[in-house]
């Protein structure tokens, strides 16, 4: 229902039944920013109260409205038979007020869940992020559709983020960048798109990230970072330039760690207008969420000193989920989550083994299991499976060789590897592929722009409703 509509219907409720009492003199106009006690002065045969879409959109006005209807049950000093035309008046206010309310927010429920809320979420994990594109790119091409229409919001943590900020970007028009042969890809094409595609950034990973990580040594990292930045900066250029966070197309949230403060943080192209951060190029964005600890040095955004999140939340789908909550009031059953993971090895040990290791093992242990999003996933499913909620939720994380796992080995055998293992995933969980497609698909299929709507109504019928008084019967 269009907000302009919204706000007539009020108009009239409240005008049309305050006129059915006897006029006495002219009738005087009174906006919902009086307050009661101004309202009181008022003989309620007289007044006409003014409601636009500026008061149904905010709260302190809808309660100003409530107070003013409670006022109008309060008996006046009135002569003759006007008291009891003031408490029909009210009831019939009430009533109607009350009713309108509540079938409208039913209305908007059921339209609610006919559009799910789409969140992609994407994990860490160095050169393995050619994974992720490779599963995104298997995505769009079983639904036809670019990735910006897939999803309505995505959270990433490092390689994650520089997925996430390409697919929600506008490339250059003089930029081409060939796929490479089949024999490193999935698709050789592309589903059109403004952005990014998977496929070209998947050719990142491939011609871009053999140049980021070179110059390093095993020894390198004991000292201080392994790599230089120097490479990955250029290569952070070429792609997104003198871009901000408010360039990006899409809701996205980018994961990052606050050093001194020791707490996730998020930058955002949600409410920048908000932000102190909406400035900040993405280029320096970036660079802070791969901050990876040992491989590059944490860098100063702001007033902010940031480093990679992977090693607290290299799966962000959890945070996710919270995210759509709080921005966009969406209930976790209402959610389609999407998550993608780098990979992840299972080697186990034998219990003699476990029993003789030190600080040095039980650190790479520890940081394995960190690292690989299994832990969140399992909590995440568990939840699902008991209560629904997400209402669909999939994951994609393929088990993967010891050798594989490296975040910094980009080698053609590394990269043809990963290849056989996405598209052994996609053969075992070809039936997930499926269901998860055509439910992205369909909400898809739906008008783009009914979802904010849809929400904005709904906010105003739930603070029309809650703050209405009962209605007296």
């Amino acid at each position: 229902m269009p907000m302009s509509r919204v706000a007539r219907c009020f108009s009239i409720i409240l005008m049309g039944f305050l006129s059915a009492a006897p006029i006495m003199g002219g009738s005087s106009k009174v906006s919902a920013q009086d307050t009661p006690s101004a309202l009181a002065d008022y003989h309620p045969a007289r007044l006409t109260l003014e409601i636009d879409e500026k008061t149904l959109s905010d709260p302190r006005s809808l309660e100003q409205i409530a107070q003013l209807i409670s006022q109008l049950k309060t008996p006046f000093k009135i002569e003759h038979d006007l008291p009891a035309i003031q408490q029909q008046l009210a009831k019939k206010m009430s009533q109607k007020i009350y009713s309108y309310a509540t079938q409208f927010t039913k209305s908007l429920q059921t339209e609610e869940h006919e559009r799910k809320f789409r969140i992609l979420s994407l994990d860490g994990g160095g050169i393995r992020g050619f994974l992720t594109c490779l599963f995104l790119s298997h995505l769009t091409h079983i639904t036809g559709k670019p990735v910006h229409e897939l999803f309505d919001m995505i959270i990433a943590t490092s390689t994650g983020a520089l997925i996430a900020a390409g697919l929600a970007i506008e490339k250059p028009t003089d930029q081409k960048i060939d796929i490479p042969n089949s024999e490193l890809m999935l698709y050789t094409d592309s589903i059109p798109s403004p952005y990014y595609t998977p496929e070209e950034l998947a050719t990142f990973y491939l011609s871009d990230g053999p140049q980021i990580f070179s110059g390093g040594s095993w020894f390198s990292g004991w000292s201080g970072p392994q790599y230089s930045d120097a490479n990955l900066t250029k290569v952070l250029n070429k792609f997104f330039g003198n871009k901000t966070l408010k360039d990006l197309n899409l809701p996205v949230f980018l994961t990052a760690y606050d050093l001194p403060k020791r707490k996730i943080i998020t930058y955002s192209s949600v409410n920048q207008q908000f932000s102190e951060d909406k400035n900040a190029f993405l280029c320096q964005v970036l660079r802070g969420c791969v901050a990876a600890e040992t491989i590059f040095a944490p860098i100063k955004i702001m007033d902010k000193i940031v480093a990679d999140a992977g090693v607290l939340l290299n799966n962000p789908a959890s945070l996710g989920l919270a995210k759509s909550a709080k921005h966009f009031r969406v209930h976790p059953g209402n959610v389609i989550l999407f998550s993608s993971g780098c990979g992840h090895c299972i080697d186990p040990k034998g219990l003699e083994t476990y029993q003789r290791m030190g600080i040095k093992e039980w650190a790479t242990e520890l940081l394995d299991t960190m690292f690989d999003g299994q832990v969140t996933h399992s909590c995440i499913n568990e939840f699902h499976k008991a209560t629904l909620q997400p209402y669909l939720y999939t994951r994609i994380n393929p088990e993967l060789n010891v050798r594989n796992m490296k975040t910094d080995l980009t080698t053609t055998e590394n990269f043809k590897a990963l290849l056989e293992a996405a598209k052994a995933e996609i053969k075992r969980r070809e039936g997930d592929f499926k269901k998860i497609g055509e439910a992205l698909a369909q909400s898809a299929s739906l008008s783009s722009s009914a979802w904010k709507p849809t929400l904005s109504h709904l906010l105003i019928a739930r603070h029309l409703r809650g703050s209405l008084p009962s209605p007296t019967y």
